[in-house]
């Protein structure tokens, strides 16, 4: 939202662009301003433009280019009024949580980031309540799919689910080559990615599984095989399960498969 003043607008740090959307249509529908950086770096500059006044970030303790403590001290000497939200799908340690003024577990709940993101509190957070248990063997959250119907028309909703689906089928198969490799690093690289995007838009279970893979110990490799089948079952079954709610959204609106995409893509050029 052009225009806004500094004490409505949010700095979205976060490298995922599926989430950062989320995280942005969110904030915009309650009148914030968002602006989404995929680095810690654009970040930063974005922060200097608004260190004027008071400035709220959002930021994902895992995105690159420097650690989260390192970060929220260099944006607190550039501006001293920002105040800080970190969130991740895992617990911080007590030196990330002592930098961060508020922090919230992923998947986020729209009523509690609003909540951060507008409190005038400021210090550090309290001490942080364990992640609820999430409802692994559900392939759609259906309050979480609600709430972004409620934030968008049904054509950006359709959007928004076609191209998770296709970075999903991307990291899938990132996964799969890198089980191949030997590569375990690599495989749980995207499939803490994948568990991250996963969780925002609701696909519960393939946020579960993706989450096993990411927590494999030390013979990933070759115990990932049974896991990477469950997530392409997932897969399947969160897509066919959005594609039926967006029927009911809007007529026959509904998520395309990465190969309609691309076709789609083809036809259009």
């Amino acid at each position: 939202m052009d225009g806004a003043g500094t004490s409505r607008t949010v700095v979205v740090l976060e490298d995922d662009p599926v989430q950062s959307q989320v995280m942005a249509l969110q904030l915009e529908a309650q009148g914030w301003a968002a602006r989404c950086c995929g680095t810690a770096q654009e970040a930063m500059r974005e922060i200097g433009e608004l260190a004027g006044g008071p400035v709220t970030l959002l930021m994902d303790l895992n995105v690159p280019g420097m650690t989260p403590v390192e970060f929220c001290r260099e944006a607190r000497a550039l501006a001293s009024a920002v105040r800080i939200v970190g969130c991740s799908a895992s617990q911080p340690g007590a030196d990330v949580r002592a930098a961060l003024d508020h922090f919230l577990m992923k998947p986020l709940d729209r009523f509690e980031l609003l909540d951060a993101v507008s409190s005038n509190e400021s210090g550090p957070s309290p001490a942080l309540a364990e992640p609820k248990a999430p409802e692994h063997r559900r392939a759609l959250h259906a309050e979480t799919f609600d709430n972004l119907a409620r934030a968008m028309t049904p054509e950006m909703l359709r959007s928004l689910y076609s191209a998770f689906f296709i970075d999903a089928e991307q990291r899938l198969g990132a996964m799969q080559a890198a089980q191949t490799q030997g590569d375990a690093d690599a495989m749980k690289f995207s499939a803490h990615t994948l568990k991250g995007a996963s969780g925002m838009l609701g696909a519960q279970a393939v946020a579960q599984t993706a989450l096993a893979i990411e927590q494999l110990g030390a013979n990933a490799v070759a115990e990932a095989p049974p896991l990477l089948h469950e997530l392409r079952h997932r897969l399947d079954q969160a897509q066919r399960t959005v594609r039926e709610k967006l029927d009911t959204v809007s007529g026959n609106i509904a998520v395309v498969s990465p190969t309609a995409e691309a076709q789609e893509r083809k036809n259009a050029k």
